[in-house]
């Protein structure tokens, strides 16, 4: 999975580290990190997720503003 670039919504994403993880039940899976560029300010910023479910952050720490969406071409 390193390597991998996923696009959502026009940014793209690349995994940068999978380490993995043991879950309560005993099933194996992974964590992820992903390495993107801030959609307001172009600032390369990352952060982690699960194997399965992919809900990315499209702003770095100093500009994310959960639930409001990125405006066009920003």
């Amino acid at each position: 999975m390193m390597g991998a670039v996923r696009n959502h919504k026009g940014q793209d994403y690349t995994c940068t580290a999978s380490v993995p993880f043991t879950r309560k039940d005993g099933t194996v899976s992974a964590v992820l990190t992903w390495q993107s560029d801030c959609a307001e300010c172009g600032a390369a910023f990352s952060f982690k997720s699960g194997a399965t479910k992919f809900e990315p952050n499209r702003r770095c720490a100093q500009h994310k503003r959960p639930g409001q969406r990125v405006k066009a071409g920003g």
